[in-house]
């Protein structure tokens, strides 16, 4: 190549690169004023990185052009990287580089941990006795249509659960927007779907809601109305759906008393224990004593009186909410409904996946019936998401219609109604927490209530 093109070629990659580094330098400015969790903070630290990168070739391409006068383009390149590593900073930059990215792994471990866990047991139960080239076959073969419908019916249950929320905290704030409720639904959605026994949802749907501007007793009373009336709900319409077809399910579903009995109690429980801390203060109370009391002991708490009196302070506001929406018969009535609903089309995933497959004969009320049991079985598994007593359960179900087709169906279903979850929940999480968080809602909250105690601190 002739000198004259080569230096004409350097000099347009050098300016192309100039303008990378300065756009990705503004990128990583915003996003560091702008992060507001640990979503966030992986962005910034992916930005940052690529900054590195092109920084890191913007330093060499300052190099005078003299130095690279005459000589083969081998030689040019040779000599840039032997000048980027002698200088000093190179060791600096690699070293915080390396502490940055060993901070992302020790925030995200656990998260990292919980879809590596889920995976190999999706994995386990995918290739016990079917090979790769039967799954490319089977999926070559699926109908685009069906696996459309599928996706569609479960966006379509992520829009209701955000409707069903907006009901709630309008109840509060009249002008509380479908978006915040909906980013308050994905939330729950998300935390649910990477912690053991669901237990992470609730919590940080109640954080956000803070962070939004609602008080934490509303916001605590809203959450807890909403997953009572889910569970009540989920409750009741299995054990119709069974009732009509116990006969059926008797003959064909292996153990069916046990786990009829395992869920129905496991669902009481949760119910029971969810009402008594909404309504029991005196055994709170007891309960938070003797929490804080032993954890002074042992050192972990500090000052136990003093966080006593915090929790206190927010139960009691927790506790007004609860009272005000208990009135409230026809926003429970309005929930009830939706919930129905939207448990009608979330298990109506699995009968999109069943026709996907070119399959007939099983009609879409028998295929709901067995997915709403089989969720309700394994929602109180420990492992997050139900991982193991998802796949069981979807398998002691669900083979009656599936047949031979179970293991595909069973990675195509897990795909969609949990990786699917995390993936659309992550990023319903990161851009709200942008958009909402820090923002409060108007200040036309429904005057007939009185303001929390928090709200008046």
């Amino acid at each position: 190549m002739p000198f004259i093109k080569l230096k004409k070629l350097l000099l347009y990659e050098k300016r192309k690169r100039q303008f990378l580094f300065s756009l990705l330098h503004d990128n990583m400015i915003f996003a560091q004023h702008n992060r507001r969790n640990f979503l966030d903070r992986s962005v910034v630290s992916a930005v940052s990185a690529l900054v590195y990168t092109a920084k890191m070739r913007y330093d060499i391409d300052c190099l005078p052009q003299s130095s690279f006068a005459e000589q083969p383009e081998q030689q040019i390149m040779n000599t840039r990287l032997i000048h980027y590593q002698s200088s000093p900073k190179c060791g600096e930059r690699l070293e915080r580089t390396m502490s940055r990215l060993k901070r992302i792994i020790k925030k995200n471990l656990f998260t990292i941990l919980t879809l590596a866990i889920c995976m190999v047991i999706l994995l386990i139960f995918l290739f016990h006795g079917t090979s790769v080239q039967q799954l490319s076959n089977i999926f070559q073969n699926l109908n685009v249509g069906w696996m459309l419908v599928a996706v569609a019916t479960l966006a379509l249950t992520w829009l209701m659960e955000g409707f069903s929320n907006m009901l709630l905290c309008r109840h509060f704030y009249p002008k509380w927007t479908y978006g915040r409720a909906f980013m308050v639904g994905m939330t729950g959605i998300f935390y649910s779907a990477i912690t053991p026994f669901s237990t992470g949802g609730q919590p940080m749907q109640i954080y956000y809601m803070t962070k939004m501007g609602m008080s934490a007793g509303r916001s605590a009373a809203v959450i807890s109305v909403k997953t009572i009336t889910y569970q009540i709900t989920m409750l009741a319409f299995s054990l119709i759906l069974l009732g009509n077809e116990f006969s059926f399910f008797m003959s064909n579903v292996s153990h069916l008393m046990f786990i009829t009995i395992f869920g129905v109690v496991s669902n009481i429980l949760f119910i029971l224990a969810v009402v008594l801390v909404s309504l029991n203060a005196k055994f709170i109370n007891r309960m938070l004593h003797a929490v804080l009391n032993g954890l002074a002991k042992i050192h972990i708490v500090k000052e136990p009186e003093k966080k006593y009196q915090k929790i206190i302070t927010q139960l009691d506001s927790f506790n007004e909410g609860f009272k005000t929406m208990g009135h409230n018969w026809k926003l429970y009535i309005s929930v009830c409904l939706i919930t129905v609903l939207q448990i009608i089309i979330n298990n109506s995933v699995t009968y999109c996946i069943y026709r996907a497959f070119h399959l007939k004969g099983a009609t879409l009320w028998i295929i709901i019936a067995a997915q709403v049991f089989s969720n309700m079985v394994s929602a109180f598994v420990p492992l997050p998401g139900g991982s193991g007593g998802a796949e069981v359960s979807f398998s002691a179900f669900c083979h009656i219609f599936f047949g031979n087709l179970l293991t595909p169906a069973l990675l195509v279903w897990r795909l969609l109604t949990y990786y699917g979850c995390i993936l659309v929940g992550c990023i319903s999480v990161s851009i709200g927490s942008r958009k909402y968080v820090g923002t409060p809602p108007p200040e036309n909250y429904n005057i007939s209530d009185k303001p929390d105690k928090s709200e008046a601190a």
